[in-house]
């Protein structure tokens, strides 16, 4: 966000409040950051006479109301709107609004259930693993739709087995990976699979499980050449300011 932001005084006493988002709004500061942040949930329902009469009776904003209500009689796109909003409100840099715009082009024209998973992945890149993990088991608890493949259900377990593996819950990661197998057929979810069985297995119910599928032969072999080759390549001496890191990464996503 930019360096200095002059907040306005007034507070609503009556709180806004945007479909499927639990949050209550008391201010244009906090309108700003729950769209900035839940971006994937928002539709064109937001762009309503019940948001330029809030901000009117409740922040006295009027001006501000109705650029947005001519905005709306322009018919501008809800991407444009959201922009428009957000850039008015001088929260924003120009950097983050670049990004905003990224990220909306990214969601244009696809199904909510897809655009939760989009929010679920950056979760998982931003190594927010608990919220990712959240987020895939929101989509896979909800009632299955026919506006994705199946495939798509694949991909997300194996996005909440990775999760799972990124807090070393690797009992969870490999049930996870076995689901997405199921549903997708993928070699690769295999291997992951079967990593994720190392960790956690005792090495007798290791080898009995591998004994059971040559497929899952195969496949630990592959593993153990690749484990071997990470071995022989990674430093004998760990640098200190890793082993840091990787603590300050525990810390904040602690088991």
């Amino acid at each position: 966000m930019s360096s200095l932001i002059l907040c306005h005084k007034q507070k609503a006493t009556q709180p806004f409040k945007f479909a499927h988002i639990r949050y209550k709004i008391f201010t244009i500061e906090e309108m700003a950051y729950v769209i900035f942040d839940n971006l994937y949930l928002l539709d064109h329902a937001m762009m309503s006479e019940s948001l330029c009469e809030w901000l009117e009776t409740e922040l006295g904003l009027f001006a501000f109301a109705d650029s947005l209500r001519e905005q709306i009689a322009k018919r501008i796109s809800f991407e444009d709107f959201i922009l428009y909003f957000l850039e008015h409100t001088n929260i924003y840099s120009t950097s983050e609004i670049a990004r905003i715009r990224n990220v909306l082009e990214t969601l244009e024209g696809q199904e909510e259930i897809e655009k939760l998973k989009i929010k679920a992945d950056d979760l998982l890149a931003m190594r927010e693993y608990e919220n990712a993990i959240l987020a895939y088991n929101s989509i896979l608890t909800a009632a299955r739709t026919e506006s994705v493949d199946a495939t798509f259900y694949g991909k997300v377990y194996a996005c909440l087995g990775a999760a799972y593996g990124r807090l070393f819950l690797y009992k969870e990661a490999a049930k996870a990976y076995a689901a997405a197998f199921q549903i997708c057929d993928d070699y690769e979810m295999v291997k992951a699979y079967l990593y994720a069985c190392r960790q956690y297995m005792s090495a007798e119910e290791y080898h009995l499980l591998l004994s059971e599928n040559n497929l899952f032969m195969m496949a630990d072999k592959e593993n153990s050449i690749k484990i071997h080759e990470a071995e022989e390549t990674s430093s004998d001496v760990i640098d200190e300011s890793k082993i840091e890191e990787w603590k300050s990464i525990y810390r904040e996503n602690p088991i």
